[in-house]
């Protein structure tokens, strides 16, 4: 079975520019330790992370890091003005 772990950086040279991370409750990124992303966004790199209510508090204290602080667990975004009714369910 093919390995699904993929290397930040080969050789000293970053393979990626960006970096995606949409899972929220995860509590690590695969080999990839949390202190190789802060140095791949110290050197340019970009990093967008997406986060719900359940997020884990290993997110939180890493995006704090850059000056992220979230809100208390399972707080939630409400928007009033522009918002699906059909999905409404309070």
């Amino acid at each position: 079975m093919e390995s699904t772990e993929k290397d930040l950086k080969s050789y000293g040279v970053y393979n990626y520019d960006n970096i995606l991370f949409f899972a929220p409750t995860a509590e690590k990124v695969g080999s990839i330790s949390f202190d190789e992303i802060i140095d791949f966004t110290n050197e340019g790199g970009n990093v967008i992370i997406a986060v719900s209510k359940d997020v884990s508090d290993q997110i939180r204290e890493f995006v704090e890091v850059f000056g992220v602080s979230l809100h208390k667990k399972d707080t939630e975004v409400i928007d009033h003005f522009e918002y699906e009714s059909t999905l409404d369910t309070r």
